[in-house]
């Protein structure tokens, strides 16, 4: 099951253009609502706006899972400089995701959840497989060409796995306390997998798929899954979202201590003190099937 972090602040800036980027006027001021925009996925502000009362949608697509390797190291280094190291952090962490993602927004990305250093894109339509695996080739080529960061703590290389998966994948839109959305089911579970399975610098794809390819894209077996050759020929396309209508209140997508946060005007960003859990939820697949 898939429940990762709300968007960190540090990609905001990159994050909006999953919806569109625009210029706000005197005439349009930014109220709430658009000041959460950038940390609520496109899907939900949809999903809020024509059915609210839906706690499950099953999506048929590609989902894209992208995990990159390296921002640990940096993390630890940049950490024995406070405050100066985190901002530094984050100028890194903008720069490196805002050129992958405009990568995968080109080819009708969508951003459904953000987890640290990874991310999971979901690609719709027609041609979904085609689209997805554009978009991960493309990604590593861009990150061939910029993950060798020279930081003010050395020299630091990173690196990208992607395991992709096509199918039907089950979202939940639930919670009490905040609406959080979550993607679980078997088609969630064989894309993390396929991910798992890819060693830094490689793509693999499951055998739906693969079967979706055209048989020169795909590459030899590794374990469950197939390395993708090379990149399938397919049209760029850009995906908008229309402005959330004034009836959604983004808010409650929110923890209520992160929307006041956000709200608040927070100011830099910095290391701070904190205790982190990890929770494993089993045996969804089963329930579902």
């Amino acid at each position: 099951m898939w429940q990762l972090g709300a968007f960190p602040p540090t990609a905001a800036v990159d994050v909006t253009c999953t919806y569109r980027r625009r210029v706000l006027t005197p005439q349009q001021p930014e109220g709430p609502g658009e000041k959460l925009r950038p940390y609520v996925a496109g899907l939900v502000i949809d999903w809020l706006a024509s059915a609210p009362d839906v706690r499950h949608r099953a999506i048929d697509g590609s989902l894209a899972f992208v995990d990159i390797s390296g921002f640990t190291t940096l993390t630890e280094r940049l950490a024995t400089k406070g405050k100066v190291g985190a901002e530094e952090m984050s100028d890194v962490l903008d720069a490196a995701f805002g050129a992958l993602l405009e990568v995968a927004y080109s080819y009708g990305a969508l951003l459904v959840k953000w987890g640290g250093d990874a991310v999971l894109l979901l690609f719709e339509g027609d041609e979904h497989a085609l689209l997805a695996c554009r978009a991960a080739a493309e990604m590593r080529q861009t990150m061939r060409r910029i993950g060798v960061l020279q930081t003010s703590v050395g020299s630091i290389r990173l690196r990208m796995s992607v395991g992709v998966h096509s199918g039907a994948f089950d979202f939940f839109l639930v919670g009490d306390r905040h609406r959080e959305l979550l993607i679980t089911g078997p088609g969630a579970t064989t894309t993390a997998h396929m991910e798992a399975t890819a060693d830094a610098g490689e793509i693999v794809v499951s055998s739906t798929t693969a079967a979706r390819l055209p048989a020169r894209c795909v590459g030899v077996a590794k374990g469950d899954g197939w390395l993708l050759r090379s990149a399938p020929a397919v049209d760029p396309r850009c995906r908008f979202w229309p402005r959330a209508p004034q009836t959604v209140d983004l808010g409650i997508c929110l923890d209520p201590v992160v929307r006041e946060h956000l709200l608040g005007d927070a100011g830099d960003s910095e290391h701070r003190q904190v205790s982190v859990g990890f929770v494993e939820v089993t045996a969804v697949d089963d329930l579902l099937l």
